[in-house]
């Protein structure tokens, strides 16, 4: 018994699983308390703000992360990290000066202030989380739950001492990026010298991290382009897009445990894993999926009027039909992490700017007949899309058929029983 339980916390599969089951319950408990906290409307100003964020964060890291497993892959020497940690310093230094003269610039206007420094933030953490991930694999969910459980604290005293406004709701999404960043950076434990600073090693950073980075921004899009062309139609109101905002979340934490094992197969995928492995983490992953799916749309109604209130329940619908996209979309997940390892980014940016076509004419189409379920349902289109188009390429390039990349097999059954044995053998 004591081999078992040994062996389940050596993998890193398990434990990283483990930590988004967790990180489930806490990303629930702080989505209601913040839902509560702010109230529809305030809600709705913090969903369309972290859109642009999120956007804007991309765009600054200008996809030089997505370069490091490719490095880390080729290192013979053990360096390459403290080169690359250095770059990014650089950049980001660079980048601090442009911020505080347009902060400057622009004084009055404080939400684009907010925008600017919640970008220049969210960009950075995205950096080094992602390095530390290659680094440490498993051992960044562990540290990402306890971040995220303080966070959950900060909010339920905000929530019991305060007033709900629009600063504080800022602060709460604030805190998180910076907590994390400062984590993650101390515990890279990389080098700081000028000797590791080489301007040709950040082009070609840039160089390799460009596409990948139009690449995540377009998908970025894909899922938060919603959101934003809501603000525009007059049949939706901000309240609204809080509403909407909260069924999307909720919908997404479906995406939580096949992201969690996403993560360790980019890990795996940097030192060498093969096609096979991508399809079994698929084929994993997508049960895992359905009977989220199936838990969230038969509880989903208590679970918002419970935990998030009357205020929410129009975001039910939301939630169901979102979720249906939400689990196709795991095999985008999956195949797009195995062309960014392999240099095969260009596809993703292609598929993905196609996807995004769809998504904005469905939504211009939908959003006035339905409101916020139509953009429920064209989210879901341009998912299935782009799941659809993934698989097929994927199925042509490693010559797996699309059914066992989907569908469990006996093989898969083995893998299972031997996560909770003493045998070494893992995905």
């Amino acid at each position: 018994m004591k081999g078992a339980i040994k062996s389940l916390v050596k993998n890193d599969y398990v434990v990283s699983v483990i930590c988004k089951i967790l990180g489930v319950v806490v990303a629930v408990a702080y989505s209601a308390l913040l839902a509560r906290y702010l109230g529809p409307s305030i809600k709705g100003e913090i969903a369309y703000i972290t859109g642009i964020v999120s956007i804007f964060s991309i765009v600054l890291t200008i996809g030089v992360h997505q370069a490091y497993p490719y490095y880390k892959k080729r290192d013979t020497i053990g360096d390459v990290k403290h080169y690359f940690m250095n770059a990014v310093l650089l950049l980001f230094g660079i980048y601090s000066i442009i911020s505080l003269a347009i902060c400057i610039f622009c004084i009055k206007n404080s939400v684009l202030i907010i925008c600017i420094l919640l970008s220049l933030i969210s960009a950075y953490k995205r950096i080094v989380s992602y390095v530390y991930l290659v680094e440490a694999g498993g051992k960044r969910n562990v540290t990402m739950l306890v971040i995220h459980i303080v966070q959950v604290v900060y909010i339920l005293i905000l929530f019991l001492t305060t007033e709900s406004n629009f600063l504080l709701g800022i602060s709460v999404v604030a805190f998180q990026d910076v907590v994390l960043a400062v984590v993650y950076t101390k515990k890279i434990r990389f080098r700081f010298g000028i000797k590791y600073l080489k301007g040709n090693f950040l082009v070609k950073l840039v160089a390799y991290g460009i596409v990948p980075m139009i690449s995540l921004l377009a998908s970025t899009l894909n899922y938060r382009i919603d959101i934003l062309m809501l603000r525009g139609f007059n049949n939706i109101t901000i309240a609204s897009v809080g509403i909407y905002s909260v069924g999307v979340a909720i919908a997404e934490e479906v995406l939580l445990i096949p992201e969690a094992i996403k993560e360790i197969l980019l890990s795996k995928l940097a030192k060498g894993a093969n096609d096979e492995a991508v399809a079994t983490v698929m084929r994993l992953c997508f049960p895992i999926c359905l009977l989220m799916f199936a838990g969230l749309a038969c509880c989903g109604w208590w679970l918002i009027n419970i935990f998030y209130g009357e205020a929410y329940l129009e975001a039910y619908p939301v939630l169901v039909i979102t979720m249906i996209g939400v689990t196709a979309i795991m095999f985008y997940k999956m195949i797009a992490t195995y062309n960014i390892v392999n240099k095969k980014q260009n596809f993703n940016l292609i598929v993905l700017l196609s996807s995004i076509t769809v998504n904005v004419i469905a939504n211009f189409i939908l959003i006035p007949r339905l409101n916020i379920a139509g953009a429920a349902i064209a989210t879901v289109i341009s998912y299935i899309y782009c799941a659809v188009v993934f698989l097929m390429y994927f199925s042509r390039r490693s010559g797996i058929k699309i059914r066992n990349m989907v569908f469990m097999t006996r093989q898969d059954i083995l893998t299972l029983k031997n996560l909770f044995s003493n045998k070494k053998k893992t995905i």
